[in-house]
């Protein structure tokens, strides 16, 4: 009888051990640690492209039906820090994420493309050399999406895709302040050494102060 008990402790340890370990790893994959293989990376930097044309697209039609660059709404349901008082409401026809405007749902960014929870990031302080007019006051500035902290594999993937290869271009600083709105005083995108990879460079990932970052230019101006 003491054998079977014995027998029965352990039985019991092993489906505690087996319980935790699945617990650790399912709180280790929602993490998003970025570690996926080559294609699984090729496909990632296709789908960031692919959903920021989408978003490029719709602000167009939304420009064609008379809704400024002011009035431009990245107003979203995950974050409101977009809301622009400018926008008309009632309908909403120059939101983006609406139905009544750009009839586009916001998604989140996969765990996987990031190092660290990201969302989708919309300002107007930035300018690329060569895309519309480069100056240094708010009437040049470009309306741009980003996407920060993104993989290694993907950021390259991304360049690969877009014709930069092979090193990452390096920028020196980054004011992702949300657009509501207003453009502000112009950056110029990756002012540092790699600077004339990305002359008339539309989209590309960057390296700043420790991570990478996607820019898509959604508004030359």
């Amino acid at each position: 009888m003491r054998q079977s008990g014995n027998v029965f402790i352990i039985i019991l340890v092993g489906i505690f051990l087996f319980a935790s370990l699945l617990y650790v790893f399912s709180r280790s994959a929602q993490k998003g640690t970025g570690n996926i293989g080559k294609q699984q990376a090729q496909i990632a930097a296709q789908e960031i492209l692919n959903y920021a044309r989408s978003i490029e697209d719709s602000l167009n039609r939304l420009r064609q039906r008379n809704c400024s660059e002011n009035d431009i709404s990245f107003d979203n349901e995950i974050n409101t820090e977009y809301f622009n008082a400018n926008s008309p409401t009632d309908p909403n026809k120059c939101h983006i994420f609406d139905d009544e405007g750009g009839q586009l749902i916001y998604q989140s960014p996969n765990k996987n493309w990031t190092l660290s929870e990201q969302e989708w990031q919309f300002n107007a302080s930035f300018q690329v050399t060569d895309i519309g007019t480069t100056c240094n006051n708010p009437s040049c500035a470009d309306l741009n999406l980003h996407l920060a902290d993104i993989t290694n594999d993907i950021c390259r993937n991304i360049n690969q895709f877009v014709g930069i290869e092979p090193e990452i271009p390096t920028d020196s600083t980054y004011d992702l302040t949300p657009f509501t709105g207003r453009f502000g005083n112009p950056e110029d995108i990756a002012d540092e050494v790699t600077s004339e990879s990305l002359e008339r460079q539309t989209t590309a990932c960057v390296f700043v102060n420790g991570e990478n970052y996607f820019y898509h230019v959604l508004l030359a101006r």
